[in-house]
């Protein structure tokens, strides 16, 4: 089956960069094939692929450059960093920033569908994280057809105002509304996340938006406790205004699950398992980081480690029991 053309400014495939680069991609690729296997995996990895984004939340944990990086990283870096994360885990998550303003500094072209492809050839699972607002339907036709099942989306409200009290901008929730039953005619499942701020601690309004998800047919629901954290774009500079208490953020949790735990997939983030059930962050850079609370410490460098040196490390800190976790319990 012929697939839907995807706009110019995305990159779907090495021979869109050139003869050389595309050269070069094939020869990263035949570096992964000689990797060795791994007998202990991590259940999934967020591999940061910008820190560029069209909105500016003010609760963002994301980070907003990478230290040593004026520019997106190349293509033929990203796919680097892809041939271990492949030997580390089965499933990688493409994350930002908004991934799909992403610039290969070379092509000056969005890559992400490309990457999506390198993450299909060693034939793992992507999971893409967006804002939505740049996806068409041709993209989730290419996306179809190389083993992407998830993607990752966010509503703060219930209606175009109140979600814009975060985002900033209607067509945060108009696209993401319209997206979800795109996504579901070609059999994603959705996860939409949630944060409880300040702003958004109005439970009649999360209410309202847990039976908008009920009626799209999200298949997780995720309410996520906000704090500030020591890294990322806004959060730390906002914590004191948007952060909610613990009371406030279980009330409103207690609630969602007695109306809607039978209806969909809810999960539940606060501060506690941020230290329970940490993520494996990977910059473009290749660095290396775990979530422990409200701190991302540092494990290693992916470009010049071995996957199975991160794998020790992690079993050191007993922290490849609890990432496995939290991707159970993500999606």
């Amino acid at each position: 089956m012929e697939l839907p053309q995807v706009s110019r400014k995305y990159v779907t495939s090495r021979q869109e960069l050139g003869d050389k680069r595309a050269q070069a991609l094939a020869e990263i690729f035949e570096q992964y094939e000689k990797l060795p296997a791994l007998a202990a995996r991590i259940g999934f990895v967020s591999l940061y692929v910008t820190g560029r984004c069209h909105l500016q939340c003010p609760h963002c944990y994301a980070e907003e450059e990478f230290q040593g990086l004026t520019r997106d990283a190349s293509t033929e870096q990203m796919a680097k960093i892809i041939n271990s994360l492949a030997i580390l885990t089965d499933r990688i998550q493409l994350t930002g920033g908004e991934i799909f303003v992403r610039a290969d500094p070379e092509s000056h072209r969005n890559d992400v569908l490309l990457l999506v492809d390198e993450i299909s050839r060693r034939n793992r699972e992507t999971i893409v994280q967006t804002t939505g607002m740049h996806v068409t339907n041709s993209m989730l036709a290419f996306c179809a057809n190389r083993n992407v099942k998830w993607f990752s989306l966010s509503l703060d409200g219930p209606d175009a105002k109140s979600n814009s009290e975060i985002r900033g901008d209607d067509a945060a929730f108009t696209k993401t509304i319209a997206l979800i039953p795109e996504l579901k005619k070609y059999g994603f499942k959705v996860k939409v996340g949630t944060t409880i701020t300040s702003v958004t601690s109005d439970i009649n309004k999360i209410v309202q938006l847990g039976h908008m998800m009920v009626d799209l047919g999200v298949d997780n629901w995720k309410l996520t406790q906000f704090f500030g954290r020591e890294v990322g774009r806004t959060s730390g500079l906002n914590a004191d205004r948007m952060s909610v208490s613990d009371d406030t953020y279980r009330t409103i949790v207690e609630e969602a699950l007695r109306l809607f735990r039978d209806k969909i997939r809810v999960t539940i983030h606060s501060l506690a398992d941020f230290y329970a059930s940490p993520a494996l962050l990977v910059q473009p850079t290749g660095v290396v980081t775990v979530t422990q609370g409200t701190k991302d410490v540092f494990m290693s460098n992916i470009l010049t480690d071995q996957p199975k040196a991160i794998i020790n490390r992690l079993q050191s800190v007993n922290g490849l029991f609890t990432i496995t976790a939290n991707a159970q319990k993500t999606y």
